[in-house]
């Protein structure tokens, strides 16, 4: 049996992005999807 995975967003006012939490609910794994992870906001990169 086949599960759909769940997916939710959630919006960052300071860096006006979205990341992603992602799972799957038969098996209780998931990623998060964070595209500024990383970012540092006074440098820009």
């Amino acid at each position: 049996m086949t599960s759909a995975a769940t997916i939710r967003p959630f919006f960052d006012e300071p860096t006006n992005t979205v990341s992603y939490l992602v799972w799957d609910p038969a098996t209780k794994r998931g990623a998060v999807i964070d595209p500024v992870l990383d970012w540092d906001n006074r440098s820009g990169t």
